[in-house]
């Protein structure tokens, strides 16, 4: 299945912009197919590449940690997801050596990385939480 630039963005929380710099500034990155004026990527090839990007308790995770229908949440969604705040969500996401960290920093091995997660994840690790927003928001 070949998944556009767009469905990308969707996927990860990056803009087209940053996907482009992925495809010039990492190597790894998979090499577009050109149809028109779209680029299309193949979505096996994608996924390996962000599983090539996830750590957990700093170790590379194993192939297959994440699916196709993953959602993948920057920091600050994970702490809007919970309401919670950004000292409440470093200490207890950032540092929970149970979830997968994706850097999407575009060089990849910055000294600043960008940290993300899997939605499928942090709903399991916090199910208490989730269930107070759901009671608050009905």
């Amino acid at each position: 299945m070949k998944l556009s630039s767009q469905t990308l963005t969707g996927i990860i929380p990056v803009s087209t912009h940053t996907v482009n710099r992925y495809q010039k500034d990492d190597p790894v990155f998979p090499t577009p197919e050109r149809i028109g004026r779209t680029n299309y990527f193949e979505s096996a090839d994608f996924f390996a590449w962000l599983n090539n990007r996830a750590t957990r308790n700093g170790a590379s995770v194993p192939a297959g940690t994440i699916h196709n229908a993953d959602k993948i949440l920057s920091f600050s969604g994970c702490c809007e997801l919970l309401d919670r705040s950004a000292a409440w969500g470093w200490q207890h996401i950032t540092k929970n050596p149970d979830l997968t960290q994706i850097d999407l920093s575009p060089t990849g091995k910055s000294g600043n990385p960008r940290r993300y997660f899997i939605e499928r994840e942090i709903l399991a690790a916090f199910p208490e939480l989730v269930e107070l927003q759901e009671v608050a928001n009905a």
